[in-house]
């Protein structure tokens, strides 16, 4: 059974409904281990290193917010993952995303809207990931946050739960 690592960034103090829910059922899980970033704290560098690598596979679970990724994401790559020599090789790494707005905010159908695809907003992220060798697996979308859908976040999240357990 792959190791699998759950790292959840948050945008703010406050509680996220839908990332916060998300991260919640994989703790709930058994097979999966689940860490909330906290970029108030320092990250020691050569510990998280030798921690991640201890997995077969990595989820980045946060909120694209104003068309970035969280701050403690953010801090955490720079100091953690560009640190060499460091390599993520033969580490598969997922993306599960939230956005509030709606998907067709990020098709590419409307002139006069965004125009930008989430995965656009993430080159540099990705950028990053092929620079340290990951494989970069599927990513996974929840848009339309804005509004609180509980019956279709249940669907989503068990949907994520079961696509896991089933790649073991």
């Amino acid at each position: 059974m792959k190791k699998t690592l759950v790292l959840y960034a948050r945008v703010c103090p406050t509680k996220s409904f839908h990332t916060q829910q998300i991260f919640e059922a994989f703790q709930k899980q058994t097979n999966f281990v689940c860490v909330n970033l906290d970029a108030n704290q320092p990250f020691d560098v050569l510990k998280e290193q030798e921690f991640i690598l201890g997995f077969d596979r990595i989820i980045l679970l946060f909120t694209l917010n104003w068309y970035n990724i969280p701050w403690s994401l953010s801090r955490y790559f720079i100091e953690v993952w560009r640190t060499f020599p460091f390599s993520l090789e033969n580490k598969e790494v997922y993306k599960i995303i939230t956005t509030g707005a709606n998907q067709d905010f990020y098709e590419k159908k409307d002139p006069n809207i965004n125009n930008i695809s989430v995965e656009e907003y993430l080159n540099n992220v990705n950028g990053m990931l092929k620079k340290l060798r990951a494989s970069i697996q599927k990513s996974f979308y929840y848009y339309g946050a804005i509004n609180q859908d509980q019956a279709r976040l249940n669907q989503f999240v068990n949907e994520l739960i079961k696509y896991f357990k089933n790649q073991n």
